[in-house]
């Protein structure tokens, strides 16, 4: 019975949604900035902010979006299945033990419909008090812009909750001509900003310097003032502090070194005056592109060749490459440092499992195996593999200390083997134990394991550490002729490099042919959809592939797609560009 309730609604937002992309043609409003930051405070602290209705985007009508979304029958599918799919739902024990209230889902349902559909907003920013050891207020707004019909909107708005929490600070709801709110400790200032009086966050320096990193026009943008949002931190661990238990009863002594670490962790992160992150996605032309920002003063700028030095092992020809920078002993450093600034006991005991981890392995764990890797990381696919396999994949590592590492796996692997074969013994398996084997291969060494249909491979040659999970791969990598063309010489890779912005000195990079891959992927996923439709019960009509385009016209809105992260004299910045939003769906 509660069914019939929730139908109308879900089918009015499926109505909605083919309204959206049948009005594709409609007339594009004027360009905008950051999604309603015109009406938003000057000093909040984190916004995020939509543009609305996808057909309404500026650029939407020569978009590969469109092209996707004008084949892809999601209205039809949700009018077609919804009723089976609650029916079926409203059958399980939770929902019948009323564990699941069918009426508070409603009220939510229809709220994130209203905010799918109209331009929104939501924004947190700190009031401050000016009280010693008081944290300020936390004022947390959500507000919409609901166009002709703000008291229709605003109806709906009422009936949210009172509060968020039970003795929570209560939900104020109001309207200011087509803006309609919903917050805690709202204060004039936000129905200042709401009618575009005084300074608001468009206007604010930070904000700005922050987004004109991002795409023209953002049709979702995210921002965060890290230094204001550090001392509001601050503030609150400073009043817990203050509230704590007494320091000499066991309940007091463990809370009071729980909010130190907390403020050591917080003061310890690279914050420093005027910190700003920022992201957005919009239209590069018919294209994609996400983007972020951390804004950072006094950048020092170095000099960055490892990620290209590795690219230049990646076959010209590689459908898809990623080259990204982790130092795993700077990360594993700053793990154990944060873990031992607990307290002394716990230092103690860290020191204990490394000492004790080194002595049963006979191996320095953090000197010769983590230390002994280098900070960039390449992942390539081989293009003599199958396309859609991960089979093909090579893991490769430029190592700091290859003798070290070398020693350490040579010692190591036959006490790993005892482990898994013992574990499997246990579990009742009577099959052939997992065996190390050796193949050599162009002057190196291929080390892997042969067991029941899985052979993980590595090598260590020129310096280079070699990981795939089969060992033809590796002898592909290991055959290439030194100076021969790599990926840098892919004139898809250097056409993306340079959309993006970016030509040298990036840190991460990342690169996927996906026109080359996508006919091997889309034929995989639309059997697995199929096949786990069938085993879940779940019978369709119209049928789950409705959802999905056809081929043939996902191959005309499929583009090259990739993502480059570089630093300068400005801060840090990400860039990504594919053919369409979710493009990664229909590829590996």
């Amino acid at each position: 019975m509660r069914c019939k309730y929730l139908v109308p609604v879900l089918l009015n937002t499926a109505s909605a949604l083919t309204v959206m992309v049948s009005q594709a043609g409609a007339a594009t409003p004027a360009p905008f900035p950051a999604p309603l930051a015109a009406r938003i405070p000057a000093d909040a602290t984190v916004y995020f902010g939509w543009a609305g209705p996808v057909a309404q985007w500026p650029g939407y009508q020569t978009s590969n979006l469109r092209i996707v979304l004008s084949h892809t029958h999601i209205a039809d599918f949700i009018q077609g299945n919804l009723p089976v799919l609650l029916h079926r739902f409203n059958q399980l024990p939770s929902a019948r033990n009323n564990q699941l209230h069918v009426a508070q889902f409603k009220k939510a349902f229809a709220i994130g419909s209203l905010l799918m559909t109209h331009p929104f907003a939501v924004y947190f920013r700190p009031i401050g008090t000016g009280i010693r050891h008081i944290a300020a207020l936390p004022q947390v707004v959500l507000m919409m812009d609901a166009g002709k019909y703000p008291q229709a909107v605003l109806a709906i708005f009422k009936k949210l909750p009172p509060t968020l929490y039970p003795a929570g600070p209560r939900i104020t709801v109001g309207a200011v001509g087509s803006m309609v709110y919903a917050g805690i400790h709202i204060t004039p200032g936000v129905t200042r900003a709401l009618a575009e009086k005084g300074d608001t966050l468009a206007s604010a320096r930070r904000f700005c310097r922050s987004m004109r990193f991002m795409p023209r026009h953002p049709m979702a943008a995210e921002y965060a003032d890290l230094t204001h949002l550090r001392k509001y931190l601050n503030s609150l661990l400073a009043m817990a502090l203050n509230n704590a238990s007494p320091e000499n009863t066991p309940i007091g002594r463990q809370r009071r070194v729980i909010i130190h670490s907390a403020q050591n962790i917080l003061n310890g992160a690279s914050i420093r005056n005027d910190t700003a992150f920022a992201s957005a996605d919009g239209f590069a032309g018919p294209q994609w592109m996400d983007a972020s920002f951390l804004a950072m003063r006094h950048v020092e700028v170095k000099p960055m060749p490892g990620a290209a030095a590795l690219l230049a092992l990646a076959p010209e020809h590689s459908p898809a490459v990623t080259v990204s920078h982790l130092n795993l002993g700077e990360f594993v450093s700053t793990v154990k440092n944060c873990i031992q600034a607990t307290s002394p006991r716990v230092r103690h005991k860290v020191r204990q499992a490394i000492a004790m981890i080194n002595g049963i392995t006979g191996v320095d764990v953090e000197r010769d195996l983590i230390n002994a890797l280098g900070p960039y990381w390449l992942t390539y696919q081989s293009p003599a593999m199958p396309m859609s396999s991960a089979l093909g994949e090579v893991l490769v590592n430029h190592l700091a200390h290859p003798q070290r590492l070398n020693r350490a796996l040579q010692t190591l692997t036959p006490m790993a083997l005892l482990a898994v074969n013992a574990a499997m013994r246990q579990r009742g398996y009577t099959g052939q134990p997992a065996q190390l084997r050796i193949l050599h291969s162009h002057g190196a060494v291929i080390y892997y394991i042969h067991a029941s249909g899985i052979m993980p491979a590595w090598a260590i040659a020129h310096g280079y550490l070699y990981i795939a999970a089969y060992p033809r791969p590796i002898q592909l990598a290991l055959q290439r002729k030194a100076g021969a063309k790599s990926i840098l010489d892919n004139s898809k890779f250097i056409a993306l490099l340079k959309q993006l912005g970016c030509r040298r000195n990036y840190t991460n990079a990342a690169f996927v042919d996906d026109p080359r891959l996508l006919p091997d992927s889309y034929n995989m996923i639309t059997t697995q959809v199929a096949a786990y439709s069938l085993l879940l019960g779940l019978h369709f009509n119209p049928p789950i592939g409705a959802l999905m385009p056809r081929l043939s016209d996902l191959k005309k809105a499929t583009t090259t797609s990739g993502t480059v992260t570089w630093t300068d004299s400005t801060g840090w910045h990400s860039r990504s560009i594919s053919g369409y939003p979710g493009s990664g769906m229909f590829v590996p």
